[in-house]
């Protein structure tokens, strides 16, 4: 269940002394004024917008000041192009970007290259185990060095496919679908 404000706010100022990089979505997405709250009574980086519907959710957060730290995301914000008007929208309030990225496939490679892109992208999170299906639509494995994703090789966007991924890994209803 969702944090109240006052519980939040709570953890926040806990979290002062120690300086963390964000407190990642601490309130519930639709309190957008909750969370211009928190940054106004704390010094913890408040993020979030993982849940939100595409950049007219964004520029309701960056009017009201709610955000040190936006996190879009290519496969839920409308694709590279909306994503792109999110990360310049937060470029210009000075709001941080971490790109929120656990879709797997097609929708994690763009949200890798736009990271790359983007000089604002502080962190990217993924998802750091695969399945057999997710590994054979990558052309090139995930590679990191020293704890950094490095860029793909390959040209184009990361991905590889042929008809037999679909004999490989035929769809089982109620097995992909987002429930609830």
């Amino acid at each position: 269940r969702p944090w109240s404000r006052k519980t939040a706010l709570h953890v926040a100022r806990a979290m002062e002394p120690h300086r963390i990089l964000l407190f990642e979505e601490p309130l519930p997405y639709n309190d957008p004024e909750g969370y211009a709250l928190l940054r106004q009574e704390t010094s913890t980086p408040i993020a979030g917008g993982e849940s939100l519907l595409g950049f007219y959710d964004f520029a309701n957060y960056f009017r009201l000041h709610a955000l040190d730290v936006a996190q879009p995301d290519v496969g839920y914000h409308g694709g590279i192009t909306e994503i792109l008007k999110i990360i310049a929208a937060a470029e210009s309030r000075g709001v941080g970007v971490v790109l929120h990225n656990p879709s797997l496939g097609a929708g994690m490679m763009f949200g890798l290259h736009v990271a790359f892109a983007r000089h604002s992208c502080q962190l990217i999170e993924i998802i750091p185990v695969r399945t057999e299906l997710q590994k054979a639509v990558l052309a090139e494995p995930l590679r990191f060095e020293a704890g950094h994703l490095l860029p793909p090789n390959c040209p184009g966007a990361g991905l590889r496919w042929n008809d037999n991924l679909l004999k490989r890994f035929p769809f089982e209803p109620g097995t992909g679908e987002r429930q609830g």
